[in-house]
Formats: structure tokens, sequence, C-alpha cells
């Protein structure tokens, strides 16, 4: 038993110091770490060891090889876990990745734009549409007119950091616009689903104008009136 650990622990190191020759530094425990689902035996961590260096294989190719078998459930046996052509099913299983994250993005894309139109838009619409004799703000209705607003405005707001959260009904985003240029950005807000304001930006993410402040903090007790009547937000503390 001894004996096997010692050589487990010589194979590592080998591992290691092959990982250093090709430029790609290994820690011993990342390589433990990545197989400690799988329990696997000294012999069979072994086994892991001599296939690479055997078959002359980055270590970090096997295992994205690997991570891809668990993340589509397919047998690990020693057939699939040690191809004898590792290139050809390293690139066949990266192509299916591939393939299905893809489908898997469409999917959640298509949830993001169905929950955004049916549910997070009426309520928004409902709640959040003000206007007074010089600017008018409103949901965004979509996607692309998110993005659109960013690369206008030179802001980041058109990044997906915001734009998947906004479908999601994670932030609230809105345009404000001067009433007689009601479809040129102007001023972007973001309000949490609190109800508070997070933040609010001019072209090139400037501060607003003392005009602008005082529209929004009028549009604020507005939609924050709304908000303490509906549903929606009834569980919500609205400050």
């Amino acid at each position: 038993m001894e004996e096997n650990a010692q050589k487990f622990l010589e194979k590592m190191n080998e591992l290691v110091a092959l990982g250093k020759k090709k430029k790609s530094i290994l820690d011993v425990q990342e390589i433990n770490d990545f197989f400690a689902d799988m329990e696997l035996s000294a012999e069979q961590m072994e086994k892991v060891f001599e296939y690479l260096v055997n078959k002359d294989v980055h270590y970090s190719s096997y295992c994205d090889y690997i991570s891809w078998l668990k993340k589509y459930n397919f047998d690990i046996t020693t057939k699939t876990a040690f191809p004898r052509y590792f290139k050809q099913k390293h690139d066949e299983l990266m192509k299916y990745d591939i393939r299905m994250t893809a489908i898997a993005n469409e999917k959640a894309e298509k949830e993001m734009r169905d929950n955004l139109k049916q549910n997070l838009l009426p309520f928004l619409n409902k709640n959040f549409v003000y206007s007074d004799d010089n600017f008018t703000v409103r949901p965004f209705q979509n996607k692309e007119e998110i993005i659109i607003e960013g690369q206008i405005q030179d802001i980041c707001v058109g990044g997906e950091r915001y734009t998947k959260p906004y479908m999601k009904g994670e932030t609230y985003l809105f345009c404000l616009r001067k009433n007689d240029e009601l479809d040129k950005p102007y001023c972007t807000i973001e309000v949490n689903t609190n109800g508070n304001l997070v933040q609010s930006r001019m072209k090139f993410n400037a501060s607003p104008p003392d005009d602008v402040k005082a529209f929004i903090e009028k549009w604020q007790q507005a939609y924050k009136r709304n908000l303490k009547k509906h549903k929606f937000i009834k569980q919500r503390e609205v400050a």
C-alpha cells in the first residue's frame, strides 16, 4: 500500500514536470481535485498519468475531454477515458459541446425574451411610464433597443451584463427622452427590483443635468406610489 502511494506521488510529480516543460505549469492539487469526484484509486490515477505521458496529451486538453464526458453523461469506461486516437475523439466532443451549447443558449435567449415580453414589460409599462412637459421615461422594449442605446451613448448598457438581467427581471432599465426627440437617446436609467435608483447616465457616462435630475425625482415619487399598490411588488420593501 505504501509502495503504491509513493509510486502514485511520483507519477503526479512526473506529470507536473511535463507540464512545466511545455510551459503550462500544473499544480498537483489541481490535478488531484479534478478527478476527485470520480473516486479514482491510485492505480487508476496512475493510468491517467501514464496515458497523458505516452500519448503526449496536454493536461488541459484531457481535462476538457473528461469534463465533456461527465457534462453529457457519457459512460466513462477504459475505452472512452483512454481513446486510442485521442485528438480525434477530443475534437468530436469539442464540436458536440459547441453545438449543444449553442442550442442551450438559443433556448435560454428565447426564454428571456418571452419573459420580457409576457411578464416584465406589462408590469413596467403599467407602473413606470411617466411624462411631463419636457421629458418622457419608459422601459426598453427589447434587447436590440438597449444595444443601440449603448452604442449611440457610448456606455456599457448594451452588453450582456445589463441585457440578460433586464430580460430576466433581475433589474429594470429605462430610456429617458426629450419630448421633442423621442427617438433619440438622451439619458439611460437603471432601477433595482425594489424600486430604488441604481444609476442614471448621459452620453459618455456623464451625470444628468439638474433638470433631468429633477424629472427623475418626480418620476420616482410617481412609480413608487404605483409599486406600493401593485401585487407584483407587495412583498418587497419600496423605499
